[in-house]
């Protein structure tokens, strides 16, 4: 089952993804094959600290002023976690715990599928041969640099780099695009997509995540061979 439910949105809120400058050429993350046989992952999450998540959320939304000004000013840096609080809704103990199953989140395999994968002059197609995926199919425009879904055009671009960091994907290098609107912690709609490979091994990776307040939560990654 592909992860959806709040504690992705606490993910969000506390941990920051690292950028950095390195090729920007989606060519170099996909396979010259058509069709390939690809394996699907989610989050393995830990249960109490769901339970933790969904409390905070709860106390969140009760104070929603406050803890859009309390982010603004905590000016967080990338890979700092949000400090404790009172507001939070839990107990420093429970909140230690929450934050420190961040860090040990793992990768669960769920099955495989078949990607197929069509270059034209103009975009790159992908298409996810199942029904398995919330998402079925999404598209590279060429000369825009923009990723295009059923929910619109995601053209916030930035490049990624976490091969020396800590992240629940291993050490990884890609390129991102999202598309972003937030009106309020409980009005809001973020998706975004990141196409990149691993640092050791000759394997691609896409990761697919979706936050909004009108679709719900979804969240997958898929690997796949280069060679």
């Amino acid at each position: 089952m592909i992860v959806k439910f709040k504690y992705t949105l606490l993910l969000t809120i506390f941990v920051n993804s690292l950028v950095f400058s390195q090729d920007k050429t989606i060519e170099t993350y996909i396979p010259d094959e058509k069709t390939i046989i690809a394996e699907v992952w989610t989050i393995a999450t830990n249960q109490e600290a769901e339970i933790i998540s969904k409390k905070i959320i709860n106390s969140i939304k009760a104070n929603q002023e406050w803890m859009e000004n309390y982010i603004r000013s905590l000016k967080l840096k990338p890979g700092e976690k949000m400090p404790f609080h009172k507001n939070f809704g839990v107990s420093r103990k429970d909140y230690l715990f929450f934050i420190s199953s961040i860090d040990k989140l793992q990768l669960k395999k769920l099955k495989n599928i078949n990607l197929n994968i069509n270059k034209t002059p103009r975009n790159i197609s992908f298409k996810f041969e199942n029904n398995y995926l919330p998402v079925k199919d999404f598209t590279y425009d060429i000369e825009s640099n923009s990723l295009i879904t059923v929910h619109g055009v995601l053209d916030k671009f930035s490049v990624i780099d976490q091969s020396e960091g800590k992240s629940v994907l291993g050490k990884w290098i890609g390129l991102q695009w999202k598309k972003e609107i937030v009106t309020s912690i409980n009005d809001s709609f973020r998706e975004t997509i990141a196409i990149g490979k691993y640092k050791n091994k000759q394997s691609g990776i896409i990761y697919y995540d979706l936050k909004s307040s009108q679709y719900g939560s979804s969240y997958f990654v898929i690997t796949y061979e280069l060679k």
